[in-house]
């Protein structure tokens, strides 16, 4: 005969069954294996940049980077490199040369890294941001604050240096009638460029001359009638030869310059010599005569020309200008009806 069980109601049958299954989960919590703790990495992260706010390109300048650690084991030394970006974020960026090192630091440090580097000589004048980079040899916690976006900077232009060369041709034609004469005028220029540019130099001196001519002709006849005699006079001009500077502040016989410091414009202006010479003829046309017979006469003259050369086209090898004004002595207008050619500078290198 089985023994009966008292049972003094369902609650205490409740409570003996919550009890048995609270043990058993124990157990088994008991003999689950325990959760890895969190891993100790370190954090290597840039805090700060500094840079000029301008420079020139081709220049070195000084860069500055905060390095620190904000992890929780040492950091292993890392590569620092400064960039240059337009729009502050990596890629598509100009790494500037050359890179340094940060040490290793321990948890919680920090340090100042600095580094004189070089803008390079062809990058474009305009405002970049200036970013620094720190990327350790070892483990990091994140990369994400491997880099920092500093203040912004000014790139200029680099100074140019090159070849200006090509060849202008300027001529002239006229022909007047007025009161019984008339004089009719002829004149030709051209001109062969070959200048080394260096703007490094200071003032006209950055237009060399190494190669430099210039041809230039005239005629000039001029018929006077008048009621007692005839005059003729015919005249010729000629110059040239190479194109030889000679350093005189006022009387070179070629001065250059850019007229804007984006490159767009130069000025040149040259005083060549020339020689004339006025062949003279009277005949009279009644009793009373003309005066004296043939003369001949001769004077040395400078043809002064100032020339405004405007950029047509440019390349990353070169640019292209024409004439765009020009003027002879005193800002007086020119006489020339026709300039031809181009000249074209060519970037070293």
């Amino acid at each position: 005969m089985i023994p009966s069980i008292p049972v003094r109601g369902t609650h205490s049958i409740a409570a003996v069954l919550l009890t048995a299954a609270g043990l058993m989960a124990a157990s088994l919590a008991t003999d689950a294996p325990a959760e890895a703790a969190p891993a100790r990495l370190p954090d290597t992260s840039v805090v700060g940049v500094t840079a000029p706010k301008e420079i020139t390109a081709g220049q070195t300048m000084t860069a500055t980077a905060r390095v620190a650690n904000r992890g929780r084991a040492a950091a292993s030394p890392a590569r620092v490199r400064f960039l240059l970006s337009r729009d502050a974020r990596t890629g598509n960026d100009v790494t500037l040369s050359p890179r340094t090192r940060a040490q290793g630091l321990p948890p919680g440090r920090r340090i100042t890294v600095r580094a004189r580097v070089r803008v390079p000589r062809s990058l474009a004048a305009g405002t970049y941001y200036v970013l620094a980079c720190a990327t350790p040899g070892g483990r990091d916690a994140s990369r994400a604050n491997n880099c920092r976006t500093g203040s912004r900077i000014r790139v200029l232009e680099a100074p140019w240096e090159g070849r200006l060369s090509g060849e202008l041709t300027f001529t002239a034609a006229t022909e007047v009638v007025k009161d019984g004469s008339k004089v009719t005028t002829f004149d030709r220029l051209q001109l062969g460029f070959d200048i080394d540019v260096d703007e490094d130099e200071e003032g006209w001196p950055a237009f060399q001359s190494v190669g430099s001519a210039y041809t230039y002709d005239g005629t000039r006849t001029e018929v006077d009638i008048s009621p007692n005699c005839r005059v003729d006079e015919r005249g010729t001009s000629h110059g040239g030869g190479p194109i030889t500077q000679t350093w005189h502040p006022y009387y070179d016989v070629l001065y250059g310059k850019f007229a804007r410091t984006d490159h767009r414009e130069i000025r040149l202006t040259t005083r060549l010599p020339f020689t004339s010479t006025n062949h003279i003829t009277r005949k009279p046309l009644t009793e009373y005569g003309c005066g004296d017979g043939p003369t001949v006469e001769s004077f040395e003259a400078d043809q002064i020309d100032s020339l405004l050369l405007r950029e047509v086209r440019r390349n990353a090898a070169e640019v292209v200008y024409e004439v765009a004004e020009a003027e002879h002595a005193e800002s007086q207008p020119t006489t020339w009806q026709h300039i031809t050619g181009t000249l074209v500078f060519t970037h070293a290198g």
